[in-house]
């Protein structure tokens, strides 16, 4: 090798060796950085695999087991998948946090409510939403009618059908449920679904009362209830009118008394001879029939309905004379 013009044929040479001692050891610093990071990469997916809460979790969040080991060739030709920032909420100051999962916090309102009219009241009925849990799920039910504003009805139910006894006749009645999820520990409430779709119920008369009679003050009544069962029962001023089995109908006896009817009445005279004898024919007394206008006083009862409506109803046969 020949010097360059104008530097010494040592310097030049000095020169080459500090060029290729430079040289060789960035090679030698790429190589240790290149195999330590490697290391670690494999000490950690070692540690990821082995570990006892180790699980592969897809991006629907259903883990599906370990994740088989990845190898070197694996890892280094396999492109990384694209993962999409997390859904976020904005919380005061502009702050975000996480979303919750679609439907993961929802409560749903029961499905299925129907209504049906008897003679307790108006049964409701509903089903269970099965993506609602089992345990610590209770329901309340809600009332109104036409130019009413909402009610709740008292206390909630475990159940899926809820009695409704305090409904008048010839009312329409809307009725909906509300899901309300308890704690199991504490007992409290923790959310609630909205409202179900509603049902609208059409009440009418769940008892037909007739009077019989009136003795010492108490009305003799026979009731047939809607479906057409009949019974008879009493009742005096003030008491609630109950069935057979002690149940409410929903009236209350407000007062017993009397209706008076102006009556054409037939009155029989016995005829009588001159002598004062009674007048015979084919054996048998012989009558005068006259017709006249009279008072006639028949037994009533006035009640009212758990809605205050003021009904009456009268005896078909007249009182008896004192």
């Amino acid at each position: 090798m020949s010097g360059s013009p104008g530097i010494p044929r040592g310097e030049a040479a000095r020169l080459s060796l500090l060029t290729l001692a430079a040289f060789a050891g960035m090679v030698f610093a790429f190589h240790v950085r290149l195999h330590g990071g490697i290391a670690r990469s494999e000490v950690r997916a070692q540690s990821v695999v082995t570990g006892a809460a180790a699980r592969f979790v897809e991006p629907s969040g259903r883990a599906n087991g370990a994740r088989p080991p990845v190898t070197f060739a694996e890892r280094w030709s396999a492109p990384a998948p694209s993962s999409p920032d997390p859904p976020v909420r904005w919380v005061a100051l502009g702050a975000k946090a996480p979303a919750e999962p679609a439907g993961a916090a929802d409560v749903f309102p029961p499905p299925g409510l129907r209504g049906e009219v008897d003679e307790h009241g108006v049964t409701l009925r509903w089903l269970h939403d099965d993506r609602n849990p089992r345990e610590g799920v209770t329901y309340e039910v809600y009332r109104w009618r036409d130019n009413e504003g909402v009610r709740s009805l008292e206390g909630e139910t475990a159940g899926l059908e809820r009695l409704d006894p305090d409904v008048c006749p010839s009312i329409r009645y809307f009725y909906c449920v509300v899901t309300v999820l308890r704690s199991q520990v504490e007992g409290v409430e923790v959310r609630r679904s909205r409202r179900s779709e509603p049902v609208v119920v059409a009440v009418g008369d769940r008892y037909r009362l007739e009077l019989l009679g009136v003795e010492e003050g108490r009305a003799r009544l026979r009731a047939t209830a809607l479906g057409g069962r009949t019974f008879e029962t009493s009742a005096s001023s003030g008491d609630t009118i109950r069935t057979d089995a002690g149940a409410p109908t929903g009236f209350v006896l407000e007062e017993v008394g009397s209706t008076p009817r102006e009556e054409d009445v037939e009155l029989r005279f016995p005829v009588f001879r001159p002598d004062g004898s009674r007048e015979v024919e084919d054996g048998r007394p012989v009558f005068r029939t006259r017709t006249v206008v009279r008072s006639v006083s028949y037994p009533s009862v006035r009640f009212r309905d758990a809605c205050g409506v003021v009904r009456t109803a009268t005896a078909g046969s007249p009182a008896a004379p004192r």
